[in-house]
């Protein structure tokens, strides 16, 4: 009876260990396909305001800050 009850406990165990990789390896899945999702839509549309425009030192400054 003691090695029955030693069999269930180690089986048991080794039942929850794989549980808990198969939780880790969803969790990675779930990360990946977040990630994939994200990086398959297409960069939007970026246009900065004067505000933020680096201009040249050898020319004057063409733009005024509305008010």
């Amino acid at each position: 009876m003691a090695a029955d009850l030693a069999a269930q406990e180690q089986i048991g165990q080794r039942l929850q260990e794989s549980l808990a990789r198969l939780r880790r390896d969803i969790d990675r899945v779930e990360l990946w396909a977040g990630a994939l999702e994200v990086f398959s839509q297409p960069i939007p549309d970026y246009e900065p305001g004067h505000d933020h425009q680096l201009m040249p030192k050898n020319s004057p400054a063409k733009f005024s800050r509305p008010m």
